[in-house]
C-alpha cells in the first residue's frame, strides 16, 4: 500500500511538470491537496497495520494462556473421574463419603473475570464455555450442599435416589471439563504451530 502511495505521488509530481500541466497556482494547490490525501491515507494504513499487530498480540497472548489452562482442566478431571467412580462403588453397596466428594468439587479452579477476558480472542469461544462450566459447577456446589448437609450428614440419612442426582451433575461436568480441556489443547497445537513457523521464517 505505501509503495502504491509513494508510486502514485511520484508519478502526480512527473504529470506537475510536465508541459501538460496548467502550472502556477493551480498546480501548487493540486499538489499541497494530493499530499494531505496521500498523508490521510498513510496514516490509515498505518493505524490499521497497528491494530492487527495488537489483534495479533492479544490472540498470542489468548492461546498461551489457554494451553496454560491445560493442565487445570486435567486436574479438574482427575477430580471429577474420581467422584464417579466413588458413586459407582456407591451405587453397588460402597460406603459414601459426602466430605471427600464435597472438597474435591470445592478444589477445582475458578478463573476470574480479568483472566477469562484474555482468552475472548480466540475463535473457539473458549471463555463463554469457561464461563458456563464454572457457573454450572457453582449451581452444582450449591445443590451438593443441599442434598448433603455436612454438618448434620448421618451415613443412614442419604438416599440412594440422591446420590444418583449427584452422579449426574458429576457426569455433566465431566463432559463439560473435557471439552474445555480438547479446547485448550488445541490452542496449545496451534501456539506450537505458530512457533514453528516463526523459526523457519528466522531460521534458514
Amino acid at each position: 500500500m505505501l509503495v502504491i502511495l509513494l508510486g502514485t505521488l511520484a508519478a502526480v509530481q512527473a504529470l506537475a511538470a510536465s508541459p501538460l500541466w496548467t502550472g502556477g497556482a493551480d498546480a501548487a494547490g493540486w499538489l499541497s491537496a494530493i499530499g494531505t490525501i496521500g498523508t490521510l491515507i498513510y496514516a490509515i494504513v498505518l493505524a490499521n497495520s497497528q491494530e492487527r499487530q495488537r489483534r495479533h498480540e492479544a490472540h498470542t497472548v489468548a492461546q498461551v494462556f489457554a494451553a496454560g489452562l491445560d493442565a487445570d482442566m486435567s486436574y479438574a478431571l482427575d477430580l471429577l473421574c474420581e467422584n464417579d467412580e466413588h458413586f459407582g462403588r456407591v451405587l453397588t453397596g460402597g460406603v459414601f463419603e459426602g466430605t471427600k466428594v464435597m472438597n474435591r468439587f470445592m478444589v477445582i479452579r475458578q478463573i476470574d473475570t480479568a483472566d477469562l477476558a484474555i482468552l475472548v480472542p480466540l475463535r473457539d469461544g473458549l471463555a463463554v464455555k469457561l464461563t458456563y462450566a464454572q457457573g454450572r459447577l457453582n449451581t452444582a456446589r450449591r445443590r451438593f450442599e443441599q442434598i448433603f448437609p455436612v454438618a448434620d450428614f448421618k451415613p443412614t440419612t442419604l438416599e440412594l435416589p440422591k446420590i444418583e442426582e449427584m452422579r449426574q451433575w458429576n457426569d455433566f461436568l465431566l463432559r463439560l471439563y473435557a471439552e474445555i480441556k480438547m479446547h485448550c489443547q488445541h490452542a496449545g497445537d496451534d501456539l506450537r504451530v505458530q512457533v514453528e513457523s516463526d523459526k523457519s521464517l528466522t531460521h534458514p
